[in-house]
């Protein structure tokens, strides 16, 4: 009777730390295996079944936040590739495979959150809740607003990366990120002539272009005009004027007014130029609750 109890208890572990063994192995690998052996191990849990608790449930939130990331760093990498004219065999093959090992991790989450659900009366906790709301998109009171932030960040820096490569524009521009915020950078600068502030044609319509792309996103748009010092001499007012002629031909496609930030400083033997950033924010979403 002994043995058959211990013997009972050991498969009941087994079925437990199998699955989680599994995940650990992923998130331990250099690469990215296939997971039909994975999928095999999946439980059916339920009353009959092994009742998962936190902490397994947060292992396995762990992997799809990790292969999450993975697989919009392989997207943006195939993006790059395809951009620069390299090779994306690669990239394409392993984007297939990360998108199936998420599916996996997400169906074993959600069995786990509701076997939980079921031991606990139907009751969640409020961060499971909210890994839940962020991962299947469920209606939910959520106590941390991180889990949303992080949607939205990535969300748009998914739509901003497909925009840039698909816009005729899209040379001019360049995707970045400081401190949390996303930044669309001029990357060629708007170049002047010595001692002159007028925004050439070429460049107007170019600009303009810019303007039309990003409206959309009502950016703050941080303008700064540079020019270079002689014999000690600054151009503060030349370079603000500059600054301000370049914000103009955003104006004038519809960005508005309140979104500028001009700027002018000075800089010993440098090109006489203007730049321009783009910073951009997700738009606010209701929260449930």
């Amino acid at each position: 009777m002994e043995q058959r109890h211990i013997k009972r208890a050991a498969m009941h572990w087994f079925c437990i730390l199998a699955p989680l063994f599994f995940i650990l192995l992923f998130l331990a690998a250099p690469g990215t295996a296939t997971t039909h052996h994975f999928v095999e191990t999946l439980r059916n849990y339920g009353a009959e079944g092994v009742h998962p608790d936190e902490e397994s449930i947060a292992l396995v939130a762990r992997a799809v936040e990790e292969v999450s990331k993975r697989l919009l760093t392989a997207r943006e990498a195939l993006v790059i590739a395809s951009e620069d004219g390299e090779d994306t065999k690669a990239l394409e093959a392993k984007i297939p495979v990360l998108e199936e090992v998420l599916v996996d991790h997400k169906r074993e989450l959600r069995l786990m959150a509701e076997a939980f659900s079921r031991k606990r009366g139907g009751e969640l906790p409020v961060w499971i809740k909210g890994i839940l709301a962020v991962v299947f998109d469920q209606t939910c009171e959520v106590g941390d607003p991180q889990f949303f932030t992080k949607k939205r960040q990535r969300a748009l820096r998914e739509k901003l990366t497909n925009l840039l490569r698909q816009s005729d524009v899209g040379s001019w521009l360049s995707l970045g990120e400081k401190e949390g915020e996303l930044i669309v950078y001029l990357e060629l600068p708007v170049i002047f002539s010595a001692g002159t502030s007028t925004v050439s044609q070429e460049y107007q319509t170019t600009l303009r272009k810019v303007a039309k792309v990003l409206k959309g996103y009502k950016p703050l748009v941080v303008v700064t005009g540079i020019t270079g010092t002689k014999k000690g001499s600054t151009h503060f007012s030349l370079s603000t004027e500059r600054a301000t002629n370049v914000a103009q031909q955003f104006l004038m496609e519809g960005i508005s007014p309140n979104a500028f930030s001009i700027r002018a400083r000075s800089e010993s033997k440098t090109m006489d130029r203007v730049e321009v950033s783009f910073y951009i924010e997700p738009e606010e979403e209701k929260r449930p609750g």
